[in-house]
């Protein structure tokens, strides 16, 4: 037996390396193995068998050839390269593990053989899935349970540049197990996607009503979060998922009616996506007048009591009145390091240092909470990091996904259409909460892996003749 060609081992064994990514991914971003030995131990086997699977991947290149968007993730990490290089002074061990990263999201997850089945794809998106929403649910028990305890903490990390590690109800938000409230409260919308999927999946009374009780305890995290970012992806979430279903539903009708009802649709849709970012807020309101009026009957009973509104959500360091919470402040450095260097970029471990020598009164520098070395925007990551050249390869690498989706959905079978909805709806949300938050490419978190592995499986999913694709009008 050929092991390199042959087809069953080869599927095992990627899906076995995609397990064991997203475990070291989900250990390095939970607060409760944050910096312990267990995450390093399982980095190192997951770097190693990630070779061995690249290797494999090399020594069957012709088999990869015509993989779908090949040719642009090849120039992106080009471009990578390129850039570090440029900016070799900046160079450090970060550096490469990034550049690992790239590889096994881009070389792994993203890319698929073509000879992959619609079937066997679906079957590893269960597996992952799975794995994703019990993660986060567990994560957000946790949580839920920190905050009824009144936990909360904080303190740096010597191993890290002093990065700072905050666990609990802290800041005027619930941070919990995450490691930050943000990523938290996006891995919650997408786990609401996810649960969609499974009582769809299993069609069962009882496993319906615990993945509609997930869903509740992932809204009440996003709430307590406080996460703007969350709330935004909430509504995308919801919107993204009802306009897909809804247009795949009238896409083959036409005449005045069909006009009417895509019209209605598309009020439809504005409305469920502003109901889902809202919902959040409300409850967030509903939870801290329910605590200040138990903390003031109790303060009223003690009147020496200190912790009235301790658990209050309300963030302290924001700044009142400014709505992007000093995001644009961010960003006007980016764009101005951009522009210095529009050509090479100064690579992403140089963005920082490059912003303290040059524009050391920034607010990314000097704003008296902590030093920023992310934009909290992926696409102007990229475009600071790696200049025009980079930022150009994801533009067109996403003009051509863009297309492929919008032109292949409304054709895919009713069979695989809840998975093909899930990926659909994870990407188009996590591309936009990119504009507000690291997501895509430089971090080592899930989500990035997940935004990888959903698109590259929607992009074959959609490119499929084994029977993925249909021409039939069929009702969902």
């Amino acid at each position: 037996m050929n092991i390199i060609s042959d087809y069953t081992l080869r599927n095992k064994s990627e899906t076995s390396f995609k397990i064991l990514f997203f475990v070291y991914l989900m250990l390095g971003t939970c607060n409760l193995t944050y910096g312990k030995p267990i995450v390093s131990v399982v980095m190192y086997v997951t770097f190693l068998f990630g070779g061995v699977i690249l290797l494999w991947r090399l020594l069957s290149v012709k088999r990869f050839i015509k993989s779908y968007g090949l040719i642009w993730v090849l120039l992106l990490l080009a471009s990578y390269a390129f850039s570090t290089v440029i900016n070799i002074r900046y160079f450090d061990k970060q550096s490469i593990v990034v550049f690992v990263l790239w590889c096994f999201y881009f070389l792994i997850l993203f890319l698929n053989d073509p000879e992959r089945k619609c079937e066997t794809v679906e079957k590893e998106l269960r597996i992952i899935f799975g794995m994703y929403l019990a993660y986060v649910t567990l994560l957000v028990i946790i949580s839920c349970g920190m905050l009824i305890i009144g936990y909360g903490m904080s303190y740096r990390d010597p191993n890290n540049n002093n990065y700072e590690v905050v666990s609990g109800f802290f800041f005027g938000r619930l941070w919990g197990a995450f490691q930050d409230p943000n990523l938290g409260s996006v891995m919650c919308c997408i786990s609401v996607a996810i649960s969609g999927y499974f009582m769809w999946f299993f069609k069962k009374k009882v496993i319906t009503g615990l993945l509609a009780l997930d869903i509740v305890i992932m809204v009440f995290y996003i709430a307590l979060s406080d996460s703007r970012n969350g709330m935004v992806t909430a509504g995308c979430v919801l919107g993204f998922a009802l306009f897909f279903y809804l247009f795949r539903k009238y896409h083959d009708e036409h005449g005045k009616k069909a006009v009417f009802k895509k019209a209605v649709s598309i009020i439809a849709v504005a409305v469920v996506a502003l109901a889902g970012a809202a919902l959040p807020k409300v409850i967030q309101k509903g939870y801290n007048a329910f605590v200040v009026s138990q903390e003031e009957d109790r303060s009223t009973e003690n009147p020496t009591d200190t912790k009235l509104n301790q658990y209050v959500v309300n963030r302290g360091y924001d700044i009142k009145e400014n709505v992007s919470n000093n995001r644009f402040a961010i960003w006007e450095t980016g764009i101005n390091i951009a522009l210095d260097k529009p050509l090479t970029g100064v690579s992403f471990n140089g963005l920082l240092p490059y912003a303290k020598a040059n524009y050391p009164d920034s607010y990314m520098v000097s704003n008296g909470l902590w030093e920023f070395n992310t934009l909290d925007n992926d696409y102007l990551n990229v475009f600071v990091s790696q200049g025009l050249p980079g930022i150009l390869i994801v533009l067109i690498l996403a003009v051509t996904c863009v297309v492929k989706i919008f032109k292949n959905i409304w054709t895919v079978d009713k069979k695989y259409f809840p998975a093909v909805l899930v990926c659909t709806v994870t990407v188009c949300s996590l591309v936009i909460s990119a504009i507000f938050q690291g997501t895509m490419f430089y971090q080592q978190t899930p989500n990035t892996a997940l935004f990888w592995l959903l698109l590259g499986s929607l992009c074959l999913m959609l490119s499929a003749d084994d029977g993925c694709k249909v021409q039939l009008k069929e009702e969902i």
